[in-house]
């Protein structure tokens, strides 16, 4: 509660609530783990145990060969200009809707894919526990690689 307030470093938590003390203590040595993530859907969702068929495949915002996402099964993994991420990106989940693929990467993060066309997909942003975020980039759209 005091840390809620931005003085918890400045009062010991006893100071402000002698009897909550042990309660406090308590509670942060049971502590639940972090709620599981759920982005806003539009319309009717279907869900997938790791990455949904749909996505599966290489694709590429220009160069196949070079520059491109390649989903598997259960993850993912970026190349770019030749240069390939050390480790895939585990995916426990996909949920698709009408417009959306959403990756969930972990209990609290949840990637956006958007689908443009049937054979073009754009990274939308991340949900997170904090909230929806935004993709940086607005105009790398990634097509179907052949």
């Amino acid at each position: 509660a005091a840390d809620k307030l931005g003085i918890g470093e400045y009062l010991p938590l006893s100071t402000i609530y002698p009897a909550a003390v042990s309660d406090e203590t308590k509670m942060a040595s049971n502590s639940n783990p972090s709620p599981l993530v759920e982005p806003l859907t539009t319309g009717q969702v279907v869900r997938y145990v790791g990455v949904a068929p749909a996505l599966r495949g290489r694709w590429s915002p220009r160069k196949c060969d070079t520059t491109y996402i390649e989903f598997d099964e259960n993850s993912y993994n970026r190349s770019i200009d030749g240069q390939s991420a050390a480790e895939k990106t585990k995916i426990s989940e996909t949920l698709e809707d009408d417009f959306v693929f959403y990756l969930r990467r972990s209990v609290g993060m949840v990637e956006h894919y958007r689908k443009v066309t049937a054979n073009d997909i754009k990274l939308a942003g991340t949900t997170t526990e904090g909230g929806f975020i935004g993709s940086a980039n607005k105009v790398k759209i990634y097509s179907r690689c052949p």
